[in-house]
């Protein structure tokens, strides 16, 4: 029978197997290939297959043809038996360095081995001292314990021998004196002994030797005192017709600051030794009801430095600005008589 054979399917003529081996490999020269007559010839049974010739001589290697496509990958086979381990190759040379990696987690420690014997090894640098870690909270406070039994006093001792009285010190030959002032209508006070004159006109009149001022201290009563500043000036030797003083004759100025208006007896009194300029809280009123602090300062101010005055010193007060009549003032000094 022949090997060719042809077909029809779907009323087209298709090229017989030969054809197409014949047409893909010629495609691109696009040739006409002619399929050769096929010869019909009867074939009868097969008859047993005779002896195998002796195989003829080998011919010559033809030429290496052109490599084929590579086909596609075969599923991988089994594994086989592992070959004999050959021999070790000689070490190459070290690769560098890797990265660190990361440091894993530490393992569980296992048991302390048996200490092996051996001389010490040399103690290694002492490791940086770690950061101080966060101070915990303080504890709570336990309750205080029960105070024990206050024990018996003990017995008096004998009392010392008195001592041996010391000498009689050197009596004084100075003392404090006061002037007393009362208030007038205009800004010169008048001496208390005084028929009615003011004390530029009747002063005090200094008999001791060299002496200072030391303070001074007043009372009088007001209605309806308005705020502002008031001056006390402790004078000596002003004139007698004068309207007010002199600088050169104000020996100290004492200043009392007031902050609101105040009504009632106000009382007051400032020194040298309360600090000189430093305003005090010495000034205090009533009105119906015992003395509180006013809203007021008083300072004491030398404007001759040490206060000083001497022997036949007319000595007068002076207010600016004056204040009231229902007034009393002191102004202490310390002299030798």
């Amino acid at each position: 029978m022949s090997t060719h054979r042809r077909f029809k399917s779907s009323g087209k003529k298709k090229l017989c197997e030969y054809k197409k081996r014949r047409f893909r490999k010629c495609k691109a020269t696009r040739k006409k290939h002619k399929c050769p007559t096929p010869i019909i010839k009867m074939i009868g049974p097969t008859g047993p297959t005779g002896p195998t010739g002796p195989t003829g001589p080998a011919g010559p290697q033809g030429t290496t043809g052109t490599t084929g496509l590579i086909g596609l990958q075969g599923e991988q086979g089994p594994q086989g038996a592992q070959g004999i381990v050959g021999p070790m190759g000689q070490n190459g040379l070290t690769g560098a360095t890797g990265t660190t990696g990361v440091t894993g987690i530490t393992g569980v420690t296992g048991a302390t081995g048996a200490t092996g014997a051996g001389a010490a090894g040399v103690t290694g640098a002492t490791g940086s001292t770690g950061t101080t870690g966060v101070t915990g909270v303080t504890g709570v406070t336990g309750a205080t314990g029960v105070t024990g039994v206050t024990g018996a006093t003990g017995a008096t001792g004998v009392t010392g021998i008195t001592g041996v009285t010391g000498a009689t010190g050197v009596a004084p030959t100075t003392s404090t004196k006061v002037i007393l002032f009362g208030g007038t209508s205009e800004g010169f006070q008048k001496v208390a002994s005084s028929p009615g004159a003011v004390s530029n006109i009747l002063p005090y009149v200094v008999a001791g030797t060299t002496g200072t001022i030391v303070g001074i201290s007043g009372s009088f009563s007001i209605n309806n005192l308005q705020p502002g500043v008031y001056l006390y000036e402790i004078c000596k030797n002003v004139t007698n017709n004068a309207v007010s003083p002199l600088p050169a004759n104000i020996i100290s100025t004492i200043t009392i600051v007031l902050t609101a208006a105040i009504t009632g007896t106000v009382i007051f009194s400032s020194r040298p030794s309360d600090g000189e300029g430093v305003p005090t809280a010495n000034v205090l009123v009533s009105n119906g009801a015992p003395y509180v602090l006013a809203p007021a300062t008083i300072s004491w101010t030398s404007t001759i430095i040490g206060n000083p005055i001497t022997r036949d010193n007319a000595l007068s007060l002076f207010i600016n600005p004056n204040i009231t009549q229902s007034a009393s003032y002191a102004v202490f000094i310390n002299t030798a008589i």
